[in-house]
């Protein structure tokens, strides 16, 4: 899975040297100096390595789409939000589990198409009402 923050580890010998404290200060100088943008900072550990993560949030959030790190209790889940070519939503844990139940609803809803721009049309339905409107019929 590619990773949609940024990621720096360091081991405990770096730690000794104080070059998680060179990141981090550098980190924070930017979010005190910045008025865009800020990044939200994650500190970690995975036993062995000290681990900062950070993303970039624009105080406008006008760029799309942007995370941040939040707490989530260990019964929670994170779901991804995702709609199919009707306009209609559904929440998955995974791209891949979108993926596989987008490509089960195309089979059972027949004749949706993705356009070169991303958007969706039925071309069944289309053929029905341009026959409708031309006149022309089923036989």
């Amino acid at each position: 899975m590619e990773r949609e923050y940024n990621y720096q580890a360091f081991t405990p010998e770096e730690v000794k040297k104080g070059l998680h404290l060179d990141l981090l200060n550098y980190l924070l100088d930017h979010n005190r100096k910045n008025d865009t943008q800020y990044y939200d900072i994650h500190i970690t550990t995975d036993g062995y390595c000290t681990i900062i993560e950070w993303v970039d949030v624009n105080y406008n959030h006008d760029y799309g789409t942007e995370g941040k790190f939040r707490f989530v209790p260990c019964d929670g889940v994170i779901m991804l939000e995702r709609s199919f070519p009707d306009g209609h939503y559904d929440y998955f844990e995974s791209d891949a589990e979108f993926n596989e139940k987008l490509d089960s609803w195309l089979k059972e809803h027949p004749g949706w198409v993705k356009g070169p721009y991303g958007n969706w049309t039925n071309e069944t339905e289309n053929e029905r009402f341009r026959k409708i409107i031309t006149g022309e019929s089923d036989d």
